[in-house]
């Protein structure tokens, strides 16, 4: 397993022991210098995990030199890579040692920073097989990388079921934001990236304010670099509330407090948020875009709306504040949803079908996964 330090440390400290749980004999390493994320891993019983020591990008030629040693040494037979970086190493080491299946591993539908497109194709291209983590992101590997669809697998992401919250820490976390009882909370779990769409319901207030006895709260849960133009935006609202809480390690209390979760990204390959949100038995109203549409199940789960309509999200997040029964159904629902397709062990199981499949065509001599 070759994986980039990032955001998603805190996901791979949860679905790393499940893999291990599940027999395989695991070898980590990360592309970059030691950090939390290895002592975390080896806390959990995962270690030890290694480093190709790469710092910054000059150093990815020796760092594929080291992966291939790594190979070799560990007798590897799946190099599962992780993101466009890994992925482009893990074709590189990979072809050097001369030994295992390359899997590419890939979270992401699409991307706007140039050098991580250049990765991208280059990880698509010189691995063995995509594994993508909807059909949304298959879709993108075809289109955008032209991964034959012959080399292309769907192993649909899970997370951990988060913990139950006590009523009385719920009460202590409204009474803390001085949120009124009567007031209903939405929740958004996600970077302050503009494509995460907090804009798009921000601008939905006023007009979902309209439809309330009493004005919404909006509770924004993470960080990043759109924070200060959100909080202008915040400013300008009449009613309603805005609560920027930053990053949060736990974040089972934040979905225990909200009424309603909202995923109104312009773009997702997959969408963990709305899982947690599932996971913990809340309704979802997300865009009409990318895996969203996999992940929630429209009128069953949630309801979908067109990307960067605040008028149509407005309309629906007050279907479901206007009606508590349905929006407790539909959590009901998700919840189903969830322990059906989306916990660790689901996917691990994916995982699983996929490393089957490689093995059996590098067993048989015919390298099935590179038609």
């Amino acid at each position: 397993m070759l994986l980039e330090h990032g955001a998603a440390s805190h996901w791979w400290e949860s679905s790393l022991p499940v893999l291990k749980a599940s027999g395989v004999e695991l070898t980590i390493a990360t592309v970059f210098g030691r950090g939390p994320l290895h002592e975390n891993l080896e806390r959990a019983g995962c270690g030890p995990v290694l480093t190709l020591g790469c710092r910054t990008s000059r150093d990815y030629p020796r760092g594929a030199m080291a992966l291939a040693r790594l190979i070799r040494e560990h007798r590897i037979d799946i190099v599962h890579s992780n993101e466009t970086i890994a992925g482009t190493l893990c074709g590189v080491g990979g072809r050097l040692a001369r030994r295992g299946v390359r899997v590419f591993h890939r979270h992401h539908n699409i991307i706007h920073d140039r050098r991580q497109v250049l990765f991208s194709r280059l990880a698509s291209r010189w691995t063995d097989l995509t594994m993508a983590v909807s059909e949304s992101s298959a879709q993108h590997a075809r289109e955008i990388d032209g991964v034959p669809p012959a080399r292309i697998r769907v192993a649909y992401n899970g997370v951990r079921e988060l913990r139950h919250v006590p009523a009385g820490e719920v009460a202590a976390l409204r009474h803390r934001l001085a949120i009124p009882a009567a007031s209903p909370v939405l929740l958004v779990v996600a970077r302050l990236w503009k494509e995460k769409g907090q804009r798009t319901l921000l601008e939905a207030v006023p007009a979902l304010s309209a439809q309330l006895r009493n004005p919404p709260h909006v509770v924004l849960v993470g960080s990043g670099p759109e924070e200060a133009s959100l909080r202008r935006q915040a400013e300008q609202l009449r009613e309603g509330a805005v609560h920027f809480v930053g990053h949060q390690l736990d974040v089972a209390p934040w979905y225990a407090l909200s009424d309603v979760a909202v995923v109104p990204s312009f773009e997702e390959s997959f969408s963990l948020s709305a899982v947690e949100a599932m996971s913990c038995r809340r309704p979802v109203v997300a865009s009409r875009r990318g895996g969203l549409v996999e992940v929630v199940d429209d009128g069953v789960t949630g309801l979908l709306v067109n990307m960067g309509d605040a008028q149509a999200l407005a309309g629906a997040l007050g279907e479901l504040l206007l009606s508590p029964e349905r929006a407790r159904r539909m959590g009901a629902a998700g919840y189903e949803r969830f322990q059906a397709r989306f916990t660790l062990e689901a996917m691990v199981a994916g995982w699983h079908a996929v490393y089957a499949e490689a093995m059996a065509g590098q067993d048989e001599g015919t390298h099935k996964v590179r038609r």
